[in-house]
């Protein structure tokens, strides 16, 4: 089991005999054995999102705040064993089954390994970790070919921003994709922001069907 909390990015690893350990998110655990269990247990559905109170110590004084946790476990299964760390889930795509209300926006992190998928009538964010495109659910792959091919927004944006790795914080340079059919969001607008030409586009859709030639 993995016990993610987003706010701090740690995760602590429950293997099986019993041996726990903590670890630090950022780029230099995407490999981890840990991390692609979560990854794959997010893809398949299994995982749970709560919310516990924590206190802190603000100012000199405590107080109480919400904290959230997202648990990772393919004892989450309807049926049949649970696997262990080493065993991660595969193949399922059903990760953003909220996307009945219609997608709104796509962004895609390459560095990052973030997929965000804005969705809804009452908008909501999801955001998934996968290696690159080919993991996307059919869904998003289509939207994306959609909103180049028919006219909607492709814009691209770099900039820099600090990650952590262990106990050191340093800055790297970040490409992310922006994909929708109307309004544009926030971040997606200035002098800073282009529009993603066809030679970027076509290497990014190349990652898209890419699992449907294997």
């Amino acid at each position: 089991m993995v016990q993610h909390f987003p706010g701090v990015d740690d995760y602590l690893v429950y293997r099986a005999g019993g041996t726990t350990e903590l670890h630090h998110g950022g780029p230099a655990i995407s490999d981890s054995d840990f991390y692609q269990y979560a990854v794959s247990c997010h893809a398949a559905g299994l995982f749970k999102a709560t919310s516990f109170p924590a206190v802190v110590s603000q100012a000199g004084t405590l107080k109480t705040v919400p904290c959230k946790q997202v648990i990772y476990s393919t004892m989450f299964k309807d049926s049949g064993p649970a696997e262990g760390v080493n065993k991660a889930v595969q193949g399922a795509k059903n990760a953003l089954s909220f996307l009945q209300g219609g997608v709104n926006w796509v962004r895609w992190c390459p560095m990052l390994y973030e997929l965000s998928v804005n969705a809804g009538v009452l908008p909501a964010t999801k955001v998934c970790r996968i290696h690159s495109l080919s993991e996307a659910p059919e869904e998003i792959a289509d939207y994306i070919r959609g909103c180049y091919d028919k006219g909607g927004v492709a814009l691209k944006r770099d900039y820099s921003r600090p990650v952590s790795t262990g106990r050191a914080t340093h800055v790297i340079n970040v490409t992310e994709y922006y994909f929708a059919t109307t309004k544009v969001h926030k971040d997606f607008q200035g002098n800073t922001v282009l529009s993603i030409d066809p030679e970027e586009y076509e290497e990014l859709w190349s990652q898209v069907t890419q699992h449907k030639e294997d």
